[in-house]
């Protein structure tokens, strides 16, 4: 847990002693205390609650069973002219606060977020836009909500996507705090390599007895913006109309303004050529086309090179065709 030491004993207040008389003389500035307490919640401010801040605690200096806050007047006896200040003494204190924090640690308010897509913590998978980077912050605390013990690393496993900075941290002696600590890492893509496989990125704090607290968010991410061409039927067969569903890397049908071109190395398209372009916003369209006189089967007789808006590279598919 956490705990706070106060040390006191009874002095004078601090003033600016312009003059140099080493006496307080009125106008010059000082600074005015409280009566000392012990300030639990460390809002630093006397906030005593029996129910919600029961170990906050006051030194009653005057004695007169309740806080008595900062006054006008300084507070001391080195006065200059002692008709309006130097009216009493005060507790000159200084506190010290230190925590004692379990080996047990977990992790809070994990929030990922991407540069262009804004909060994806609740999206369960997520295309990269070129060059985006991908954010996760969280809170790691103990059993208590204090800040874990020193020595306590916490580290980000990318999954193939590319750690921007540190990937690993661990809490210093000099880190401290009731509100646990917060860690945050940076990811983004190789868009040279675009993945194979979705990404998805492992957390894991390494207590002090080395036992691993792993955390894996269901979000999964990807830079690969190939479409997936998916015929309603195989082989592909003259006469009859294939229809082709157009998805993306998280299985999500592709609405944006495809163009597709379709080429035959059996069987024709109406026109008699074996060469046809398509353009869809629906993620579907249907192909129809013909026997070209010579009845066969051929594995790969149909080839789709899908283009999205604004690239140049296309996803290809083959389909099987029997005309």
């Amino acid at each position: 847990g956490a705990a706070t030491i106060v040390a006191y004993t009874e002095g004078e207040g601090s003033f600016s002693d312009e003059n140099g008389n080493n006496l307080y003389d009125d106008g010059e500035s000082f600074e005015a205390l409280d009566e000392a307490f012990i300030d639990a919640n460390e809002s630093v401010a006397f906030d005593f609650d029996s129910d919600t801040n029961p170990r906050e605690d006051f030194f009653d200096y005057n004695e007169d069973g309740s806080f008595t806050s900062a006054p006008a007047t300084y507070q001391g006896i080195s006065c200059a002219d002692s008709s309006t200040h130097c009216q009493s003494m005060v507790h000159v204190r200084d506190s010290k606060s230190f925590i004692v924090s379990s080996v047990e640690n977990t992790t809070r308010n994990l929030t990922i977020t991407g540069s262009v897509g804004g909060d994806l913590t609740s999206t369960s998978c997520y295309i990269m836009a070129p060059g985006e980077v991908i954010t996760y912050s969280l809170n790691a605390i103990d059993i208590n909500g204090n800040m874990p013990p020193a020595g306590t690393e916490m580290s980000i496993e990318p999954d193939d996507l590319v750690v921007l900075g540190e990937d690993s941290f661990v809490v210093d002696e000099t880190d401290s705090g009731t509100d646990g600590i917060d860690f945050t890492f940076y990811l983004e893509g190789d868009d040279a390599e675009p993945l194979e496989n979705l990404a998805r990125p492992t957390l894991t704090l390494t207590q002090v007895d080395g036992v691993g607290v792993i955390r894996r968010p269901d979000t999964q991410l990807t830079n690969n913006t190939v479409v997936t061409s998916t015929p309603d039927q195989l082989p592909a067969t003259a006469g009859t109309t294939l229809n082709v569903v157009f998805t993306d890397e998280c299985g999500i049908p592709v609405t944006g303004n495809l163009q597709v071109i379709v080429e035959l190395s059996n069987g024709v398209f109406a026109s008699g050529e074996q060469e046809a372009q398509y353009a869809t916003a629906t993620s579907t369209i249907a192909i129809d086309f013909i026997s070209d006189g010579d009845s066969s089967y051929d594995a790969s007789g149909m080839t789709l090179n899908v283009f999205r808006p604004g690239e140049s590279g296309s996803s290809t598919a083959t389909f099987s065709v029997y005309d």
